[in-house]
């Protein structure tokens, strides 16, 4: 809103503050032209509406790839580390995603363009939360296979002598049972 006051009329004679609509057209065209490719409005469509309907379609666009993506992710994720654990805020979040997106896709084929971009923002949403859900955060970057790397090194010193005294025991044990069969 661009604040615009009126000149009292006493004053004959002083400098015009006021700006008529056709004084401030051109500045705002200007703005308007510079704020829209800012915003990621495509430049084609010369009307300013279709402009804001393209860049609505292209955002809820970009945001269903993201969720889909994501969703993707997940999954690809869940294959690789098949003894990760789900947790339930994860399942609900992927539930979340997927209903958002058919909603996306149902709005996007029906015309409502602002209803898809708000379905495909939950979506996104809701992907990246449950993605990012920290009790499986701290499983993908510490697997079993990571725990076992860790802590054999420090079992081993304990491990081999154990190892090789039960060995000489059994040894032991055996030769002893084997004098005892043959008799004396």
């Amino acid at each position: 809103m661009i604040l615009n006051p009126s000149l009292p009329p006493s004053r004959k004679g002083a400098q015009t503050l006021s700006l008529s609509k056709d004084d401030l057209q051109p500045a705002l065209l200007v703005f308007s032209h510079q704020l829209l490719p800012f915003l990621g409005a495509p430049e084609s469509p010369p009307s300013i509406p279709l402009q804001l309907q393209t860049l609505t379609r292209v955002r809820a666009a970009s945001l269903f790839q993201s969720a889909s993506s994501t969703m993707g992710s997940l999954a690809r994720l869940t294959v690789a580390l098949p003894s990760i654990a789900i947790p339930r805020t994860v399942s609900i979040a992927v539930e979340v995603t997927l209903s958002q997106l058919e909603a996306t896709c149902s709005a996007l084929k029906a015309g409502r363009f602002s209803a898809g971009l708000e379905h495909a923002k939950t979506a996104e949403m809701a992907a990246e939360r449950g993605f990012f859900e920290r009790s499986m955060v701290g499983q993908v970057y510490f697997p079993d296979e990571h725990k076992v790397a860790v802590y054999l090194p420090l079992l081993g010193p304990v491990g081999v002598p154990l190892i090789m005294s039960a060995l000489k025991e059994l040894k032991r044990m055996w030769t002893i049972r084997r004098i005892s069969l043959r008799g004396p």
